[in-house]
């Protein structure tokens, strides 16, 4: 494969989420798309499909860089709770380090198709199994793990909502009470209300 080869799919990638941005996916075609890009049809369709085909192609590249680093937080640390901690922070450090990828990744997908969604779905799937194993913290607990996808969808909703709306200069502040809302059901009211004062963790 040519140097070009690469460097059309990257502007292909780079011109889908510009117009995603400034008009939502809803509002892109793919002649938009190639005219932004500076690519011909033929050129486009030796890397996909559709336009679909290339939302979820670049989407599932964010989502398993994603997962990955919210993995790596996660078990970098001991102790469920440190751990979903961590997980967090790197949760907020990736929306905030390029927000026009979150609006991708949190807000765009809702748009773009149902395997978009499926893709999304994997990567919940996954953040609730996280969330899962605090049912291991006490051996006395009733909580089902029906628990752990509802508060997940919770936070993500939350998040979405804040990605959707633009102003992210709230977005740190809110994760001692997102804690709140994970720890509650597994560990109580006292444990919750610890993650409140609780300071971030030092940067690994």
């Amino acid at each position: 494969m040519s140097q070009e080869a690469p460097q059309g799919r990257a502007r292909i990638q780079n011109a889908l989420i510009e117009l995603c941005l400034e008009r939502s996916y809803a509002g892109v075609t793919l002649p938009d798309l190639l005219r932004r890009a500076g690519v011909d049809d033929e050129t486009f369709h030796c890397y996909f499909d559709d336009l679909e085909d290339c939302f979820c192609s670049f989407y599932e590249e964010m989502r398993d860089e994603f997962m990955l680093r919210v993995g790596e937080s996660f078990a970098g640390v001991s102790g469920w709770r440190e751990q979903i901690r961590a997980a967090a922070w790197a949760i907020v450090d990736y929306i905030l380090e390029d927000p026009g990828r979150a609006r991708i990744s949190f807000v765009e997908v809702w748009f773009a198709g149902e395997r978009a969604k499926l893709i999304r779905e994997q990567a919940m799937s996954g953040l609730f199994a996280l969330i899962d194993q605090g049912r291991l913290e006490r051996a006395d607990s009733f909580v089902s793990s029906v628990t752990a996808e509802f508060v997940g969808s919770a936070v993500y909703r939350r998040l979405q909502a804040a990605i959707e709306s633009g102003d992210l200069s709230g977005l740190e502040a809110e994760v001692p009470e997102l804690m709140y809302a994970v720890v509650l059901p597994y560990l109580g009211r006292e444990a919750a209300e610890e993650e409140l004062r609780m300071p971030r963790p030092e940067r690994r």
